[in-house]
């Protein structure tokens, strides 16, 4: 309500029945797609890899907080990780971490990527040790909350495939029958979970 009066008063003319939300886009892509693709046991994980780590755990439809290790937030970008915290390295900003590492120098993701195509062995050795970084991160959450179905999104996921391997191996004590999967398009999904949330109360997304 006080961001539609502050928009009012901007040299924007809106029509007094427009209503405008604003989501999370984690949490738009996450509900985009549990929707699409409903997890088994109603256990949802969905993580975008970007600028940043987006993330959320669905349950039964809702949102968990505070429940399996998840922080009360919902969200864990701010969660310890090698003396700092999981949005430095569970992203695109980390990928140039362990690119710097191993080249020496800055190279774009993009071109690892390409590199990685062409069975180039630093390239390789990048996705590597992102995968396992990455295992590392989630674990903790995945082996409480235990989803069935795991999601990646973002454009750091594109490279999913180089990855998968020691993403796998460094997952702790996994349930090894989880599902994973990489969406096929992380702008659909999420203007389609945020479709379904523009419908929804803010009382009825969390447990």
């Amino acid at each position: 309500e006080l961001i539609n009066q502050k928009i009012q008063v901007l040299p924007i003319k809106l029509h007094p029945k427009i209503t405008i939300h604003f989501f999370n886009d984690a949490l738009s892509f996450a509900f985009g797609e549990y929707y699409s693709d409903k997890p088994s046991n109603g256990r949802g994980a969905y993580i975008t890899l970007g600028t940043g780590c987006g993330s959320t755990f669905i349950e039964k439809g809702k949102v968990v907080r505070g429940k399996y290790n998840i922080p009360d937030s919902g969200m864990i970008y701010k969660e310890p990780i090698e003396k700092t915290i999981i949005d430095d390295y569970l992203s695109a900003r980390g990928l140039e971490r362990i690119i710097y590492q191993i080249y020496g120098s800055y190279i774009e993701p993009e071109i690892i990527y390409k590199k990685a195509l062409s069975k180039d062995k630093k390239a390789r050795t990048v996705f590597h040790l992102f995968g396992q970084l990455l295992g590392k991160g989630l674990s903790p959450y995945l082996v409480k909350f235990s989803p069935a179905h795991l999601v990646f999104g973002g454009q750091v996921s594109k490279s999913f495939t180089f990855m998968e391997q020691s993403f796998r191996d460094s997952l702790d004590r996994m349930n090894q029958e989880m599902k994973i999967s990489v969406s096929s398009n992380t702008s659909l999904s999420t203007i389609k979970g945020l479709n379904y949330l523009k419908n929804q109360e803010e009382n009825q997304l969390y447990i």
